[in-house]
Formats: C-alpha cells, sequence, structure tokens
C-alpha cells in the first residue's frame, strides 16, 4: 500500500508540473540522485508513522499519522521559477488532496530552509497524512497466541508443564 501512495503522489506531481521538472522516488542509492539541469527535481519518500494509539473503549477510531518527505532540489533559489516557486507548487498539490490509501488531507508539518547541496539549492518538505488505526473486525480470524501445554503429550524433558485450565 504504501508504494501505491508513494505511485499516486508522483503521478499528482508528473502531472501538474512543468516538464522541465522531474518527479521520481528517492532512489535506493545515493550516488543515484541525479544532478538537475536547467530544471528541478522533487524526490517522494515514505518517512514513517507517528503517534502512539491507545487502547480505547469508546468505540471511536484512534488515528496515527502517516509522513511522506519531499526532497525538492533546483539550480536556482529564485530566478526562473526557482526552488521557491518549486516549493510552493509542492505544497499547493499535497495539500488538501487525498492520495490513495490515506484516510485525509495531507498536512505541510514542516519545511526545511534553502540550503546549498551538491552544487543545487534543496529543501525537504515533511507532509502528514491521518490513517485510522482500525481494530480488526472478528478477533477469531486473526493470529492467536495461546501457551502451548504438554499435558496427556508424551516428551522426555524434566521440566514443569502447565495444565490447561
Amino acid at each position: 500500500m504504501l508504494s501505491q501512495i508513494e505511485d499516486s503522489l508522483i503521478q499528482r506531481l508528473r502531472g501538474s508540473l512543468p516538464a522541465d521538472i522531474s518527479a521520481a522516488a528517492l532512489p535506493d542509492a545515493v550516488g543515484e540522485l541525479v544532478r538537475p539541469a536547467d530544471g528541478g527535481q522533487v524526490y517522494v519518500y515514505y518517512a514513517g508513522l507517528t503517534g502512539r494509539p491507545n487502547p480505547d473503549s469508546s468505540g471511536r477510531v484512534e488515528m496515527r499519522l502517516q509522513l511522506w518527505q519531499a526532497m525538492v532540489r533546483h539550480r536556482h533559489r529564485r530566478a526562473g521559477g526557482g526552488l521557491y516557486a518549486l516549493l510552493d507548487s509542492v505544497r499547493m498539490l499535497f495539500c488538501g488532496w487525498r492520495p490513495a490509501g490515506a484516510a485525509g488531507h495531507m498536512h505541510l508539518l514542516e519545511q526545511s530552509a534553502p540550503e546549498l547541496l551538491d552544487g543545487t539549492w534543496a529543501a525537504f518538505m515533511t507532509f502528514a497524512a491521518p490513517v485510522p488505526n482500525l481494530p480488526v473486525p472478528d478477533p477469531d480470524a486473526a493470529v492467536r497466541l495461546v501457551r502451548a501445554t504438554w499435558e496427556n503429550q508424551p516428551h522426555n524433558h524434566g521440566s514443569v508443564v502447565e495444565k490447561s485450565s
């Protein structure tokens, strides 16, 4: 499901950003990061899950935040629709848009200050989408952990065996 959401976010960017801006998933190896030419780049990646659900007997659905990050790079900071314009575009495309598999709108949590990395201007944006922590509908359908007992079973070790009640 994470791959589907990541693909949806990338398709959203590709469908709306100018042709000289590339959008892709963050590569597996640092060496695969391509330096931008005149345009810019947006790399999208899953950044984790925040929040800790608390047991609740009220029946309401507990929510956590699914975090997504975008590494935004551009050769220019301000000139010719540089990094600043690209940051604005990514924020507008992601905020208020509901990707498949997420249970709510994405919100911008944090945006780093532009910094010069490897000869390009770069900034990082963290977005959050609320996702429900749903209970398993049928407890008998899930994997259940039960205590193993040796009652009426042959065994040849000297340990104490607990009898089931």
